[in-house]
């Protein structure tokens, strides 16, 4: 048996008991402690059956029915504000039941003669109904705590497996800085590559020279500044300038000019080796602080605010217990974006199924918002014990439509999309136009959108993803692996958008009475090394829809093409992402006499709000 149960029947033996212990010739306690448990966490048709029986077996007749009277005039009234306000605090609930211990007071003595000398002990009595019913509160409170039906407490082990998974992300972190530390990149010729270039003329092609005693050991300074002026005239006008001075000093001056040039241009790729060692130095950078970044990232807690939430936990236990629906975990999380989340661990204690639609249903009045479950595999709950999620519900859902067009005579389009919605409420777009068309097109924005996924899911941030992607097609030397990517993450429970362009086409937001148009200026992925990603936000309504195009879309439109598909959009009346996407790959094939001249996609995203 739990420790939660052990005290759970300890709290009951007290009700039963404080039934029967007399005050001044009353029994307030028992009410009292009964108003306590029931706005505790005590199951109150339990703990009312437990006081009606010692009533009955202990207390006269009367008294007995005096406070069942008492008891049923407080349960009504609480039950009944609950109903209303989803909630009834403690203060509230004991003046509740002071209230109903005067009034069936009052009615009882009006009977009697004389009745005006009881009215002071009825007073009495409903004060110290009122205070007991505080402090049996603070004790229920203290007895069983809401920890204690937490789903899981965060013990040493894993503490320090938190801190080892810390430790492990500065480690990363303090090697990206080592990394960065390292010399910088050659954006031009220094005066050691210049020294260099003239150490190798001297101990390389003079060497074998029969007058090196006399140009390199006699005259060395005259030599060395004739030799570094050639070089420095061919690093700066990428020609040499002939030496009068050098030409009638060395014997073999033609070919000591065509070494020259040998020197130069191996010096210059060496210095382009080095540049590209330096860029993977970079990629490898960038790596290990997004390693660091997701490993902080899976050591984020989200805040447990089951203690504050203590009067909404009672009632989700009282409601479930209803439902014979056995509760042996419970806790309330916000997570970083401030919505809450609900961790339930419940079976059900007789050979019934309740829908986890159903609890979810319970949850919500009780909580004040709607509550949605999270893994929709599991749909009800029986005799065996299940984990159950439940989050805020979105404020909008999206409903989606992709028109899609193959260049004409190839086999396989080089535009790739993805569609994900996020467990955390989040949907996104994602597109990728491969460079040409055919099967590699088809392979490279395959790729793109295949780490595009695994990154977001791995909980990589949109930007850290991009820039590994990114590195990953730089890279690949020799591969030539160039696309265009465009993300557009909707949060839909603000309808916050947020737009991440590289080398994509414009994205257009139709509105009610206009198009708002997100253009692009950037270079496709895999090109350069430091990406360009170009970030946009923007706020989407009830009704409006995310237009995203590939290239393809707008190459082929004659005149201001953006002008043109700003005015096919306009001339769209449908509500229907389908019929929307459907009509503009109409409208863009009637331009070419119907004919595919490039890969072509169109994704268009509605954005509606849930009916509450």
């Amino acid at each position: 048996m739990s420790k939660t149960k052990i005290r759970e029947m300890i709290c009951y033996a007290l009700g039963g008991i404080t039934v029967i212990i007399p005050i001044a010739g009353s029994y307030p306690l028992g009410i009292s402690f009964f108003v306590a448990g029931a706005l505790q966490y005590l199951n109150r048709v339990v703990l009312f059956i437990i006081s009606a029986i010692s009533m009955l077996l202990f207390l006269e007749p009367l008294v007995a029915v005096k406070y069942l009277c008492i008891l049923v005039i407080s349960t009504a009234l609480i039950s009944m504000i609950e109903n209303l306000d989803n909630t009834c605090n403690m203060t509230l609930g004991a003046i509740i039941c002071s209230g109903a211990t005067m009034v069936v007071n009052i009615a009882g003595i009006m009977l009697l003669p004389a009745y005006e000398k009881y009215m002071f002990s009825s007073v009495v009595e409903s004060i110290i109904v009122f205070s007991s019913a505080m402090i049996f509160g603070k004790m229920v409170h203290s007895i069983i705590r809401v920890n204690d039906v937490s789903i899981s407490d965060i013990g040493t082990e894993k503490r320090r497996d938190i801190k080892r998974i810390h430790e492990c992300a500065d480690s990363f972190v303090k090697l990206a800085k080592t990394f960065k530390n390292l010399p910088m990149y050659k954006e031009c010729f220094t005066d050691d590559d210049l020294n260099y270039m003239c150490i190798e003329m001297a101990d390389g092609y003079c060497a074998g020279c029969g007058k090196m005693s006399l140009c390199w050991d006699r005259d060395y300074y005259e030599t060395a500044r004739d030799t570094a002026e050639i070089f420095k005239n061919v690093i700066n006008n990428n020609e040499i300038d002939n030496n009068l001075a050098l030409s009638h000093k060395c014997i073999n001056y033609p070919d000591y000019i065509e070494q020259i040039t040998r020197v130069f241009e191996k010096t210059k790729l060496n210095n382009s080796w080095y540049n590209r060692i330096l860029e993977n130095r970079e990629a490898i950078i960038l790596q290990l602080n997004a390693a660091a970044e997701i490993m902080e990232e899976c050591t984020y807690e989200k805040k447990d605010i089951t203690d504050l939430m203590w009067m909404k936990v009672k009632r989700i236990k009282n409601i479930l217990s209803a439902k014979f629906l056995q509760v042996n975990g419970l806790r309330i999380l916000q997570n970083k974006n401030g919505y809450i989340e609900i961790e339930l661990r419940v079976f059900s204690k007789i050979k019934r199924c309740v829908t986890v639609k159903e609890i979810a249903n319970d949850i919500s009045k009780i909580y004040g918002k709607r509550l949605t479950g999270q893994y929709e595999d599991r749909k009800i709950v029986g005799n065996e014990e299940v984990e159950l999620v439940f989050s805020e519900d979105t404020k909008y859902f999206v409903l989606t439509g992709v028109e899609r067009r193959t260049k004409d005579g190839e086999q396989s389009s080089g535009d790739n999309f993805s569609l994900i919605n996020q467990i955390q409420g989040e949907f996104i777009m994602s597109l990728s136009d491969g460079m040409g068309s055919g099967i590699k097109a088809c392979k490279e924005s395959e790729t793109v959108i295949e780490l595009i996924e695994k990154f977001l899911e791995a909980g990589f941030s949109k930007s850290t993803a991009l820039r590994m992607i990114n590195s990953a097609m730089v890279l690949e030397d020799g591969q030539g692996l160039y696309s265009t990517i465009d993300i557009a993450s909707l949060d839909l429970y603000s309808g916050n958008c947020e737009f991440y362009k590289i080398g994509a086409a414009p994205t257009y937001i139709k509105r009610e009475d206009c198009i708002e148009v997100i253009q692009s200026t950037s270079l496709p992925a895999g090109i350069f090394h430091k990406i360009d990603i170009e970030r946009s936000a923007k706020r989407v309504y009830d009704n409006e829809f995310i237009i995203m195009l590939s290239d393809g879309m707008l190459d082929y439109i004659p005149d201001n093409n953006e002008n043109t598909m700003v005015d096919i959009l306009l001339s769209i009346d449908s509500n229907n992402p389908k019929e929307i996407a459907r009509c503009v790959m109409e409208k863009v094939l009637k331009y070419n006499d119907m004919k595919v001249y490039d890969d072509m996609t169109v994704m268009v995203c509605g954005v509606f709000g849930k009916t509450r």
